[in-house]
């Protein structure tokens, strides 16, 4: 397949905040650290009742979110990924595969494409606003101050996934694989 990636030619680094409803990227590169894209994908379950077995259903929006992140990265020219683990605080055994779908997804992707990827916990992203205990907004406060000309989404449940991939990278920021990429120290 001539679309996979061969190698790292590209610096730049997707990060994405994995879900399997919301799935929050964007796209940064180096000199000085800026998002040049931002996004968030949607899924929904099918609304065609009885008609689409729940197991299709949930390949087709794996399938979505796996199109969207590689077209991103296929036109972004990505280089790395950081990604936030799916938190395993969901309650009720849907909530759990779907998390642990996303997480798949971004995996293979990764793979697919030959990307190297850091993976970094909910538990850093909420430390980036000074406590395990952090809420959604702290963590977008933390990225609007970093990066206040960045275009997050206006509906509050896109922004808040899109700031939650930013978070990812500032969680990562003096990992291996920004050094590698970006060349920092």
């Amino acid at each position: 397949m001539k679309w996979l990636r061969k190698d790292y030619t590209m610096n730049r680094i997707i990060a994405i905040d994995a879900g399997f409803t919301s799935c929050g990227w964007a796209v940064l590169e180096p000199g000085p650290v800026r998002p040049i894209a931002l996004g968030c994908i949607r899924t929904e379950k099918s609304n065609r009742k009885g008609a689409v077995r729940v197991a299709d259903d949930d390949i087709r929006r794996c399938q979505e979110v796996a199109r969207v992140l590689s077209r991103t990265i296929r036109t972004h020219g990505v280089g790395g990924v950081i990604a936030e683990l799916p938190s395993a605080g969901a309650k009720g055994a849907r909530a759990i595969a779907c998390m642990a779908r996303a997480g798949a997804i971004v995996a293979v992707v990764a793979e697919l494409w030959r990307l190297p990827a850091e993976w970094v916990t909910p538990n850093e992203i909420k430390l980036l606003a000074g406590s395990k205990a952090a809420s959604k907004d702290e963590v977008e406060a933390v990225v609007r101050k970093r990066w206040p000309a960045a275009k997050l989404p206006k509906a509050k449940c896109e922004r808040e996934h899109v700031a939650d991939a930013l978070a990812a990278f500032l969680a990562a920021e003096h990992g291996s694989l920004v050094r590698m990429l970006f060349g920092t120290r």
